[in-house]
């Protein structure tokens, strides 16, 4: 996806399992979309699209109303990244 960072991706325990987070941003940090996808298997697959300037900060916060760890921990991997590309 052009333009759209992978931010956050998790394989489940059982095959098939997968939660995906993906961002895109202006070059200024802002977040402008926000793509995540849910897969169980062959069972169910729900894609969520957020169009609009966003926080990380309010990503978690749905992520920790929903109980979606992937997004609760969305500005922890986010400083680490932030982090890592410093050091680079």
């Amino acid at each position: 996806m052009a333009g759209w960072q992978k931010t956050v991706g998790v394989r489940g325990s059982k095959k098939g399992e997968d939660v995906m987070v993906f961002i895109q941003q202006t070059s200024d940090d802002v977040i402008t979309g926000t793509v995540i996808t849910v897969i169980e298997g062959k069972k169910q697959a729900v894609s969520v699209n957020i169009v609009g300037d966003i926080r990380a900060e309010q990503l978690a916060s749905i992520g920790a109303q929903f109980n979606i760890k992937p997004l609760r921990n969305l500005i922890k991997e986010r400083q680490k990244a932030d982090t890592t590309a410093e050091k680079s």
